[in-house]
């Protein structure tokens, strides 16, 4: 089966999606400053194994709040997460794996923490959960990772002077995150910049962030004082190039959030872990979630 550009539809959001394969549903989930396509290869990998459904979150890509102007509220984590569920049960799955990669991650985190009954497995690639991003944000973290607090600037600064030169903010990150090699098509770098000469998608990035330092730090905070955690097995990869954090600080990060104990899988390439490493991305993957199917 292979469904390319679907959309679904609702009051306040229309997303796009692709759908691929057969098998146990698996919702796959790109991040900033990305699209669906950065998850191609590894789907094209995992197509025989699983049901793969590929949106693009909303307000990046094709995906899109109705009604234009997009608030703080509609880019939090929690209601992008509860959008995609009702798309997913609107498609015939009341229960799904998620593997998220950056912001998408963060996505599947909030849906694995709020509806532990919907999701029966997790995996976080390249990401550690908001709270602990800005808790661990000293002099170098905020220089490495200025864009957490730029992006968050008030309306209209940021918008602005991304979409005066998408070509070198967005491929600032596109270039210094990504490890050795030419992982990145030119077809790949068109589709990622040209989407932030859309004055909505600048928007809704910047909303984006600016939710990540408001409601989904509250969120993180709320679930952290009740000892909230994950209840699904969780899954953890992480490179050793970009994100160059030990193995045992990961663990202890995740431990903290999670039930049960997390698996953690380190790959020797840069941020961009789907289309550096598809094959050990996609293996990884495959075997966590095959495992939980049997």
């Amino acid at each position: 089966m292979e469904r390319v550009n679907q959309v679904y539809q609702a009051a306040d959001i229309e997303i796009r999606f692709d759908q691929v394969g057969a098998g146990p549903p698996l919702l796959l989930l790109h991040g900033f400053p990305q699209t669906r396509y950065a998850c191609r290869l590894v789907a094209e990998r995992l197509a025989k194994d699983f049901s793969l459904i590929v949106p693009d979150l909303p307000g990046y890509g094709e995906s899109r709040f109705k009604g234009g102007d997009t608030q703080t509220i509609d880019n939090s984590k929690r209601h992008v997460a509860n959008r995609l569920i009702e798309m997913m049960r609107h498609l015939g799955h009341n229960s799904f794996f998620v593997a998220g990669h950056d912001r998408g991650g963060r996505v599947g985190f909030r849906m694995a923490m709020d509806h532990p009954s919907v999701v029966s497995g997790f995996a976080a690639l390249d990401v550690i959960p908001t709270i602990d991003v800005w808790e661990s944000m000293d002099a170098k973290a905020a220089i490495k990772g200025f864009h957490w607090p730029f992006l968050a600037q008030p309306y209209p600064i940021p918008e602005r002077l991304i979409e005066r030169d998408p070509e070198t903010f967005i491929g600032f990150f596109l270039q210094t995150w990504g490890g050795a090699g030419d992982w990145l098509t030119p077809e790949a770098r068109h589709r990622y910049i040209n989407q932030y000469r859309d004055a909505a998608v600048a928007h809704a990035a910047c909303e984006d962030y600016r939710a990540g330092a408001t409601v989904d730090w509250e969120q993180d905070t709320a679930d952290r004082v009740v000892e909230r955690k994950l209840q699904c097995p969780t899954l953890m990869i992480w490179n050793s190039g970009y994100l160059k954090s030990d193995w045992e600080s990961l663990h202890r990060i995740w431990q903290r959030w999670c039930a049960r104990d997390p698996q953690i899988i380190e790959l020797p390439c840069g941020h961009f872990v789907m289309e550096e490493m598809p094959d050990a991305a996609a293996d990884a993957l495959k075997g966590f979630f095959n495992d939980l199917s049997e």
